[in-house]
């Protein structure tokens, strides 16, 4: 409950979960579909590392008939599980009947507030209560189903659930953060290029954030981490580092033609897009994602090798967001 916020029932609350859910679904918000467009490739590898007899006995066709079958039933299961998280936040928060939990307001200012209130949300939800949550319906079916093709395919169906748990969670955060407690995070600044705030970590991918670490002229770098939807521990390792560097078209032109090989790639991409004939932006960017720990290496998360094509697309549009850009303006290694 929040302080001198306390006239809430289950009904309204109930009333208010579903309207804003509502405006979700209807608004131009990129956080769910991104996510399962970058998840599912990863949620695919996995389960398909284990395949059973009945599964390899099939023909190209049907296999692929059941690659298309497991996107379908994902979507459905991962939305599941995003509306649960959703839902639970709203009751976690506003209503002074299911937790004794006391919010000042002045805590939503704090932007860092968001995913301490997800890390203790999880901390306080009793495991039984959170499989009850996710193991049924849409998620149950996608498990029911994998299993008849797949070996060992629960684990990662619990771990994507969880993911779209959290982030079905966060938004709620903010919705009740903005749309009841009515306040705004407290931003101290922003920086120049991406226009991302100094001390706010702002969504890389899907599954990472980048906080502030220096900027100057044409160049800003961030720490890159595991997001809320991981464990604390996760959350605060460093992954590696996002360099992005601003060039004028005659700058890499000029560099590429006196062999410089970095600009020589850069310039090879650029003109291969016709990014010079492209006048809506007269820069040129090349984004550069560089992991410290590329395997995973000290933690329980490792990076697959199918989901480093899709964490460069993911960051290309996000990236094109921020600089409000096309694609083909955007270099991007990693």
């Amino acid at each position: 409950m929040i302080d001198g916020l306390n006239n809430f029932t289950l009904d309204s609350v109930s009333k208010m979960e579903q309207e804003h859910l509502k405006a979700f679904w209807q608004s131009d918000d990129p956080t769910l579909s991104d996510a399962i467009n970058y998840y599912f490739p990863i949620f695919l590898a996995n389960v398909t590392a284990k395949k059973n007899q009945k599964y390899l006995s099939l023909s190209s066709d049907d296999k692929n008939d059941v690659v298309r079958e497991l996107n379908e039933r994902f979507q459905t299961a991962m939305n599941y599980a995003f509306i649960k998280g959703h839902q639970q936040v709203y009751f976690i928060i506003l209503p002074n009947v299911l937790t004794k939990i006391n919010f000042k307001k002045d805590f939503f200012e704090d932007p860092k507030n968001r995913s301490r209130f997800l890390g203790r949300f999880f901390a306080s939800l009793p495991t039984k209560v959170y499989q009850e949550l996710i193991t049924k319906k849409d998620i149950f079916e996608l498990m029911k189903y994998c299993s008849g093709y797949f070996e060992n395919s629960l684990r990662i169906i619990t771990d994507m659930s969880k993911i779209f748990f959290t982030k079905g969670a966060s938004i709620a955060y903010d919705e009740i953060r903005r749309d009841v407690v009515k306040v705004d995070y407290h931003i101290t600044g922003y920086s120049k290029m991406l226009n991302a705030p100094y001390n706010q970590s702002f969504d890389v991918t899907p599954s990472f954030v980048g906080t502030f670490d220096v900027e100057h002229l044409d160049y800003e770098s961030w720490d890159i981490r595991w997001n809320e939807t991981y464990s604390r521990d996760l959350q605060n390792t460093l992954v590696g580092k996002l360099i992005v560097n601003r060039f004028q078209p005659e700058e890499v032109k000029a560099y590429a033609g006196v062999g410089a090989e970095t600009y020589e790639s850069i310039n090879q991409f650029y003109e291969a897009n016709r990014s010079y004939q492209d006048t809506d932006s007269k820069y040129l960017y090349q984004a550069q994602m560089i992991f410290a720990m590329p395997d995973g290496i000290g933690s329980t998360r490792a990076l697959i090798p199918e989901e480093y094509e899709h964490i460069k697309i993911s960051l290309r549009d996000t990236l094109c967001r921020r600089l409000h850009v096309r694609r083909n303006k955007i270099f991007v290694t990693i």
